[in-house]
C-alpha cells in the first residue's frame, strides 16, 4: 500500500466532493481512487467517509485526519519544492492566495508585481473573497484578513495597521445633522458591513478610553465598495477602512465626522494553514506585502479637501 499516495487521494476526494472529480483531477480511475481510500481506512482502523449514492461526508475521525493529513502533505510538498528550487532556477511551483477583494485591488497590485519580478518561477493564483477562507480544506497557502484581532488558535503574522474612518456625504449631514459623540450614532442611519465581527458595533478611542457604540441601519452588505457608493449617494454613515473611502474624502464627496474620536483601527494579518513549515515562497510574499504596505496609504487617514472646511456648517 502506498500510504502517502492514498492520503493524497483522500484529501483530493474531500476537496473535490466526489470520487469521480478527484480521480479525474489526479489522472486515476474511479475504481483506483475508491480502492486507495478504502485501503487507507483499513490501515488507520476507522471509517473516514460516509458514502451514499448522491453525496460524501466526513466522519468525525475523517474530519480530524483530513486537517492533520492536509498539514503534513502541505509541509512535505513545501519542503520538497524548496529543496528542489534551491538547486535549479527553472523549477516551477505554485502559490495559492486568498485575499479580500477591495484590499487586493486597491493596495496589493504593487506587491504582487514585485513578487513576480523577484520570483519568476512561482506561478501565483489569487482568489478574491472577503469571507474567511478554510485554507486547509480549500488548498490555499495563505490568506490575508483584516480584523481588530484574531483568535489565539489562528496561525498568523500581523503585517500592517489599517486605519478606519467614519464619514458621510454632505447631503446626508445637511439633512440629518452631524453626530457629535459616538452615542449620537444611535439616532442615525448607519450602513453596516456584515463581514465585520460583530457587524453592528463601532469602536472609538478618546483620551485613552474606549467607546463601543451599537449601530443600526436599513442597509447591510458584505461589500465595502457598495456601502461606500451608498454613502456617497447620501444613504447613511459609513465606518470603513481609509483605503476604501480615501479618494471620496479627498474629493469632498464624503466628510469625516466625529473627528474628536479615533475609530479603533483594524490590522491586516497574513494567515497560514500550518505553523510547522511555512514555505520560502509564502514567507517571501508576506515580507513583500508588509514592506509595500509600510510605504503606501494603508496606515494614513486621507486629509479632507478645502471643500470639507464647511463640514461644521452642514446647513
Amino acid at each position: 500500500m502506498d500510504k502517502l499516495g492514498s492520503i493524497k487521494v483522500f484529501l483530493q476526494v474531500v476537496r473535490a466532493g466526489s470520487f469521480i472529480k478527484a480521480a479525474d483531477q489526479l489522472g486515476l480511475s474511479q475504481t483506483s481512487a475508491s480502492r486507495m481510500v478504502r485501503e487507507l481506512e483499513e490501515a488507520v482502523g476507522v471509517r473516514l467517509l460516509n458514502r451514499s449514492t448522491r453525496s460524501l461526508s466526513l466522519t468525525d475521525a475523517g474530519d480530524r485526519l483530513f486537517t492533520l493529513y492536509g498539514q503534513v502533505v502541505d509541509d512535505l510538498e513545501g519542503m520538497e519544492a524548496e529543496a528542489a528550487g534551491s538547486g535549479s532556477s527553472t523549477t516551477r511551483s505554485r502559490l495559492r492566495v486568498a485575499l479580500p477583494y477591495t484590499f487586493a485591488t486597491r493596495r496589493l497590485e504593487a506587491a504582487i508585481c514585485r513578487f513576480r519580478e523577484e520570483h519568476p518561477t512561482v506561478d501565483i493564483e489569487v482568489r478574491l473573497d472577503d469571507s474567511p477562507t478554510d485554507l486547509v480544506r480549500d488548498g490555499f497557502d495563505m490568506s490575508i484578513r483584516i480584523a481588530p484581532a484574531l483568535s489565539s488558535s489562528t496561525i498568523a503574522r500581523r503585517i500592517a495597521s489599517v486605519p478606519m474612518v467614519v464619514c458621510a456625504a454632505p447631503a446626508y449631514l445637511q439633512r440629518r445633522g452631524p453626530p457629535l459623540i459616538p452615542a449620537d450614532l444611535a439616532n442615525h442611519e448607519c450602513l453596516i458591513y456584515t463581514d465585520a465581527n460583530p457587524p453592528d458595533e463601532w469602536a472609538f478611542e478618546r483620551d485613552g478610553n474606549r467607546d463601543v457604540q451599537r449601530v443600526t441601519g436599513a442597509v447591510k452588505a458584505n461589500s465595502g465598495e457598495l456601502l461606500r457608493a451608498l454613502a456617497v449617494a447620501g444613504q447613511g454613515i459609513i465606518f470603513q477602512p481609509a483605503f476604501i473611502v480615501g479618494a471620496e474624502i479627498a474629493s469632498g464627496e464624503l466628510l469625516p465626522i466625529l473627528q474628536d474620536f479615533v475609530p479603533q483601527p483594524r490590522s491586516a494579518y497574513a494567515i497560514y494553514p500550518s505553523n510547522r513549515f511555512i514555505p520560502a515562497k509564502v514567507r517571501a510574499l508576506t515580507d513583500i506585502i508588509a514592506t509595500e504596505l509600510s510605504d503606501d496609504g494603508t496606515r494614513r487617514v486621507p486629509k479632507a479637501s478645502s471643500r470639507n472646511e464647511i463640514a461644521a456648517e452642514y446647513d
